[in-house]
């Protein structure tokens, strides 16, 4: 699909919203992403995510061993290593824990340099200390509010000192589920809040796509617009 998005048009950035890495084999997801990144001429992220636990479910049905929580963020970290060494060019084998390459050879066919923006999905302290390290776009929190993003935010900049990472690096994003219109209107609630949120450093908000037309016409002429003029704290 997003290869096909990507035929379609010419400036939209392209993701998945996260890739989970228990679902695909994780060499062909980082060369997935790779080709997309060269048919899009460089608008590819490889967004990846430990798997929530509520997609235990998902994994039941089709087959799919779902390790604990622990052990996935592990693997995690593991799949952005092996990614780091195949975006390197440097041909050697990959010696890990829970996955082994016996050649990392190829001619990267990504365009962006010095490899295609890494977005990770999480919350929890360790995915924090994975986003300090590997991310250069976080999204953080499924339509949460200010009270709980911003010690989320605090604890992902308190590792970005330890590992002496300038914060400013990372791209913010979280997901906002709210209603954006009330009867036929833009809901002016909805501009509060998202000033909000520019205000504690959400460089991005990603919304769902309205299912009606003319909620679309409400995004695309006054919430954008709107949302674009907005500061962000920190930028």
């Amino acid at each position: 699909m997003l290869a096909f998005i990507a035929a379609r048009t010419r400036r939209i950035k392209l993701s998945t919203m996260v890739s989970g890495i228990t679902m695909r084999y994780p060499a062909v997801l980082v060369k997935t992403a790779d080709t997309l990144d060269a048919l899009s001429n460089g608008r590819a992220y490889l967004g990846l995510g430990a798997s929530p636990d509520f997609g235990v479910d998902e994994h039941q049905r089709m087959g799919l061993p779902f390790p604990p929580a622990g052990e996935r963020v592990a693997r995690l970290e593991e799949i952005l290593q092996m990614a780091m060494q195949l975006w390197s060019c440097v041909d050697k084998p990959f010696e890990g824990k829970y996955y082994q390459l016996t050649s990392t050879i190829g001619v990267p066919l990504f365009i962006q340099r010095p490899h295609p923006p890494i977005m990770i999905a999480g919350s929890g302290n360790k995915m924090l200390r994975l986003m300090a390290r590997y991310a250069d776009a976080v999204s953080i929190g499924f339509g949460q509010g200010i009270a709980e993003l911003q010690p989320k935010l605090d604890v992902l900049q308190g590792h970005c000192q330890v590992l002496n990472r300038p914060y400013e690096q990372i791209q913010k994003t979280t997901l906002f589920i709210a209603p954006i219109a009330r009867n036929g209107r833009l809901d002016p609630t909805v501009l509060d809040h998202l000033a909000a949120l520019a205000g504690i450093g959400i460089d991005e908000i990603m919304v769902r796509y309205p299912s009606d037309p003319a909620t679309f016409d409400l995004l695309a002429t006054e919430l954008i617009p709107a949302v674009e003029k907005m500061p962000v704290a920190g930028r």
